[in-house]
């Protein structure tokens, strides 16, 4: 059963950075609400956005290294980035408890607002007077 839930992660890690072209990886370590320090681990996302200053959705896979029987972790969460950096907060479906992210995203910087473009130039006067032909001297 827990060989299918981690296929499973992983084909939602797939999943999500190849519907979002700005997705991010998230690289953190992670805390699910328990009262021991097996509670503790490492985690890695994908979040649907790699901008600063917005919120996410993701996935995403813990290990848990002090823990005796579970040892690995897989999540679904939402959170916020911050610059180079997340906070997610999330359900564990393995240790099945609620588990809040913490970790290092490179981020991209905030959209730049566009520059006005220049006004062109205006266009040179057209002689009509002429047609066009110029007077050469005989």
């Amino acid at each position: 059963m827990i060989k299918h839930i981690v296929i499973l992660s992983f084909l939602i890690f797939g999943l999500v950075a190849q519907a979002q072209a700005g997705a991010g990886g998230f690289f953190g370590i992670s805390y699910n609400f328990g009262a021991s320090a097996a509670d503790w681990g490492i985690t890695a996302k994908v979040l649907s956005d790699d901008d600063a200053n917005t919120g996410v959705v993701g996935a995403g896979v813990s290990y848990f290294p002090f823990a005796e029987e579970k040892k690995f972790g897989a999540d679904l969460s939402g959170g916020y980035l911050f610059e180079n950096g997340a906070v997610t907060l999330g359900w564990d479906f393995l240790q099945w408890k609620p588990q809040l992210g913490l970790g290092y995203l490179n981020t991209e910087d905030d959209k730049a607002t566009p520059a006005t473009p220049a006004t062109p130039a205006p266009a040179a006067p057209i002689d009509e007077g002429t047609g066009g032909e110029t007077d050469v001297p005989t």
